[in-house]
């Protein structure tokens, strides 16, 4: 403070008494969670076919229970009843046989909603919890014909699931996971047919052909999950 004159001195003072007071009362609040309570993980197994699935859970959201958001893919060989007759030379099952159907396939991606709630260590340095909430499903089974023509035929429908998941802890962040669950998928709605050259057509409940296609098309129920994967903790 060499050089000042005594306004300047008594200025200079007052700004470094306000200024650190002034910060404490605008520092912004914390946050309202903590980062150690998110989870992400990866898993892989069978759910409705070989499948892929992650998840992000948010822990100790109001005591044990918490958030749990689950997108998943899964795909098979089929898709379709064999006895059902579309219209065309017979059944399908009959068309694969004479090489006029070459293959049939199904894929499906899921996503989840819903709460989890932690059971914590029961056994040291092993996790468990159940989880459970809405789900939707969006539904695709593809006939592949001799000569490399197709026609998809996809639906979605909403359902609920319940699961649960033991974790073994490897090192504090992360950990080995098995996952096991069922979810029910309530069906019913339109099917939208598209083949090779993007010709639509959708078939809905009541109209004519619904019947015949939503016989033909094998959507997803009841589907049981059973996966394994790594899980990491922030």
């Amino acid at each position: 403070m060499y050089g000042l004159n005594p306004p300047l001195k008594t200025l200079f003072a007052l700004l470094c008494f306000t200024l650190p007071a002034a910060s404490a009362q605008t520092a912004p609040a914390a946050l309202p969670f903590s980062y150690t309570n998110f989870q992400f993980g990866l898993l892989g197994g069978y759910a409705d076919g070989r499948s892929v699935r992650v998840f992000a859970n948010y822990n100790n959201l109001a005591g044990p229970l918490g958030l749990r958001l689950s997108v998943g893919r899964s795909s098979k060989e089929g898709g379709f009843d064999e006895d059902a007759d579309l219209g065309l030379l017979g059944s399908i099952g009959q068309q694969k046989k004479s090489g006029l159907i070459s293959s049939e396939r199904a894929n499906a991606l899921f996503f989840g909603l819903g709460a989890t709630y932690d059971l914590g260590q029961q056994i040291p340095g092993l996790e468990t919890s159940f989880y459970g909430g809405l789900r939707y499903g969006r539904f695709n089974s593809r006939l592949t014909y001799k000569g490399g023509q197709y026609t998809d035929y996809s639906s979605s429908a909403f359902g609920i699931g319940l699961g649960s998941q033991a974790a073994y802890l490897l090192t504090n962040s992360l950990s080995v996971v098995g996952d096991v669950g069922v979810d029910q998928y309530f069906g019913g709605g339109p099917i939208v047919s598209r083949d090779d050259r993007n010709n639509t057509d959708t078939f809905k409940p009541g109209e004519g052909g619904y019947e015949a296609i939503n016989k033909a098309v094998k959507r997803p129920g009841t589907v049981l999950k059973v996966m394994l994967g790594v899980r990491y903790s922030f």
